[in-house]
């Protein structure tokens, strides 16, 4: 027979015998499924060899690295057999025994033992209780030969029993007994009662098919953790040392679980407890919520199993975000703390409810909502948003998501909460930083403005750096600097700014009739700051008007009057393309522009700028108040500068005239005196005050 005919026989085989063990797993090595592993692993190695072995033969391995040497082959080839025949010996000398006692004629009292016993040891291992119900089912089901059994885990929350493993059905958790609602059937008092139950159809379970025949509760002290159900036949025979025996298995499994959840309890608060120290160790680490995010993330993939996650820092309106976001890769997404409208989505319901949202399946409507696209397009299917609040206030909102539906649960969310608690004071200290900064950032500006009016002032570019300073400073639309004329009856445009390419001409340096904007004359006439919101009618500015110093779209409006020597020559005008709740102007808003203004008020001194013809900066009332305040005060120091003069006078006629340095001083104080004197004669006076121009500081409109 040709070499071929014999690889091909070893081959059948194997795959054969293989085939035959994996299928007999269920049952013939129920009790023993170490061995079981051993076994198949074993064939695994032998079906190998046979694979190498016909396949090189037949020339077919020459093209693979050391295949082409028969030598390195042959060796290869030995070593499967060794390790293939060690292994499968191993797990048929662990399996015969227990089959071997399977099938010796025993007593059922000998098989209640040794089933009690071989529960009693599975139960001494640390096991989780799927793992462990997996093993008892396959017990009860080997030695006590009881056709079907299922045992399942309860949950006092929502009064459901959820299936943990299954033993002689097609598969190990079969659709059907997914979930048993106690509260929907007749099981719930049978179960609580706390004992072995015999000819269960007398309390209907399932609706679809037939009721098992023993209920076998998971207690202890009292408290029920799950139950296990049995299908025994038409005609089940029991007695009363069979119902001590299940009543056995009540109590062990009891104690196990018991001890099993006491011990667990204890590993998820170590868990939480190391998990909050990474998180508070982290929070004083850094100082703001983008140094925040990878760690943070980190830490809750690792411990809580997140897959993404965003966090959304609130101003105090709710209407507006900054976000930042983390996807399944680990990497930040697009946002990156780009300005975001609430408006519609959960964070604005979150921010107006200060409560959290459990979503553990998202729903088809949540997603062709398009609340947030990111957690769309990254494939979650199950959602946790939680406020991050101070107080009673909510500073910023947490969304965490997982691929998996029904991931997250109430645990979940009560960890999230109390990790919340730690981010907060993060988000305090950033804001608190930002506010500080900004306010630094203005004081600098402005005394940079204020340099600039030491010397000579290009008035058109200081009005530009002012509008600039505005919208960036003050993160509002627009800004544009205007001047009136003598008569208070035309508005110029001098300089203007945006914060974006708004595709709308702002008519750099149009001349508008005052006549057709009745707020900015209200508050060139009144000489006071005015405020428009236009969602408010009796603070609502025209279309008109809006559009011609300011744009079609505002929702809001702040304008500050320009004054010099008491008279308003312009005007400072804001606006702002969010609505008010989004972005309203507050009294820090009002100080800036007015502090703006005063600085634009002594750029015109300086420059002796008006619009219309020019004339002189002080007018002829402010130069006669002037002039006599200074008469006023050179009055009052001559008095003093006369009796210096005397006094020195006495002094000289009594010092000794040896005493040289004597002299010299007095000489010195009577010329100083001398020129004091001279500048208070009423002629130096009228010269000095036609020819000087001393600006004095202009003071903030009131």
């Amino acid at each position: 027979m040709p070499q071929l005919y014999y690889d091909m026989l070893y081959f059948a085989t194997f795959v054969i015998v293989f085939w035959a063990i994996v299928r007999a797993g269920g049952g013939a090595f129920k009790a023993t499924p170490g061995a079981f592993s051993k076994i198949v692993m074993g064939l695994s190695f032998l079906t190998g060899f046979s694979i190498i072995q016909l396949l090189g033969n037949q020339g077919l391995m020459s093209g693979l690295p050391f295949m082409n040497d028969p030598l390195i082959r042959q060796m290869i080839e030995a070593a499967l057999i060794v390790i293939g025949l060690i292994t499968l010996l191993t797990g048929v000398g662990t399996w015969l025994p227990s089959w071997t006692r399977s099938k010796t004629p025993r007593s059922k009292y000998q098989k209640r033992y040794y089933c009690l016993k071989m529960i009693n040891q599975i139960l001494t291992k640390k096991l989780d209780f799927d793992t462990a119900m997996d093993q008892i089912t396959s017990f009860l089901s080997v030695y006590l030969e009881i056709p079907k059994c299922a045992a399942f885990k309860y949950s006092n929350r929502n009064e459901t029993l959820y299936l943990a493993s299954a033993c002689g059905f097609e598969s190990r958790k079969p659709e059907v007994f997914r979930e048993i609602t106690l509260s929907q059937t007749e099981l719930k008092n049978t179960l609580y009662k706390s004992r072995v139950i015999i000819n269960v159809g007398n309390h209907p379970v399932f609706s679809h098919g037939r009721e098992p025949s023993i209920l076998i509760p998971i207690h202890n002290q009292g408290q029920i953790y799950g139950a296990i159900l049995c299908w025994m036949g038409d005609k089940p025979k029991i007695d009363d040392d069979f119902m001590d025996f299940l009543s056995s298995i009540s109590e062990v499994t009891g104690t196990f679980t018991a001890n099993l959840i006491k011990t667990t309890g204890v590993k998820i608060m170590r868990k939480h407890q190391k998990t909050n120290q990474e998180i508070a160790s982290l929070c004083n680490q850094v100082s703001s919520a983008q140094q925040l995010m990878h760690p943070f993330y980190r830490t809750l993939k690792k411990n809580l199993g997140v897959e993404y996650m965003s966090l959304a820092d609130l101003d105090n309106s709710g209407e507006n975000m900054m976000r930042y976001t983390i996807g399944a890769s680990g990497r930040m997404l697009l946002e990156k703390g780009v300005s975001l409208s609430t408006k519609g989505t959960e964070i604005e319901a979150i921010f107006k409810n200060c409560a959290p949202i459990l979503s553990p399946q998202v729903t088809p409507e949540m997603k062709l909502a398009g609340d947030d696209g990111l957690f769309i397009s990254s494939r979650m299917e199950s959602k946790l948003a939680c406020p991050i609040k101070s107080g009673n206030k909510v500073l910023a909102v947490m969304v965490l998501g997982n691929s998996h539906p029904g991931y997250f649960k109430q645990m979940h969310l009560n960890q999230v909460m109390n990790l919340t608690d730690l981010i907060s004071p993060v988000l305090q200290r950033e804001r608190l930083s930002r506010k500080l900064e900004t306010l630094d950032d203005q004081v600098v500006r402005l005394q940079l403005m204020e340099r600039k009016l030491q010397g000579e002032v290009d008035i058109d570019e200081f009005f530009e750096n002012a509008c600039e300073l505005l919208t960036k400073r003050m993160k509002c639309t627009m800004a544009r600097i205007s001047l009136v004329d003598e008569d208070k009856k035309t508005l110029i445009s001098h300089a203007h700014r945006t914060v974006r390419e708004t595709g709308i001409s702002l008519n750099d340096k149009s001349i508008i009739p005052l006549s057709l904007l009745p707020w900015h004359k209200m508050a060139i006439d009144a000489e006071k700051p005015m405020m428009i919101n236009q969602e408010d009618a009796e603070s609502r500015m025209q279309p008109q008007e809006s559009t011609q110093t300011l744009m079609p779209n505002i929702k809001s409006a702040m304008l500050v009057p320009i004054t010099l020597n008491n008279k308003v020559r312009g005007i400072i005008s804001i606006g702002e393309v969010r609505n008010w709740n989004r972005r309203s102007f507050n009294t820090g808003d009002m100080l800036i522009v007015r502090d703006v203004a005063a600085k634009c008020s002594t750029a015109l001194k300086i420059n002796k700028l008006e619009s219309g013809p020019k004339h002189s900066i002080m007018e002829p009332v402010f130069e006669e108040s002037y002039a006599s305040a200074n008469r006023e005060f050179l009055t009052k120091i001559k008095s003093p500068i006369t009796s210096i003069m005397g006094a020195v006078e006495l002094l000289q006629n009594h010092t000794d005239t040896e005493d040289e340095k004597a002299i010299r001083y007095q000489i010195m104080i009577m010329k100083s005196a001398d020129r004091l004197k001279e500048l208070t004669d009423w002629d130096a006076v009228s010269s000095f005050v036609h020819d000087s121009e001393e600006i004095e500081p202009e003071q903030v409109i009131g």
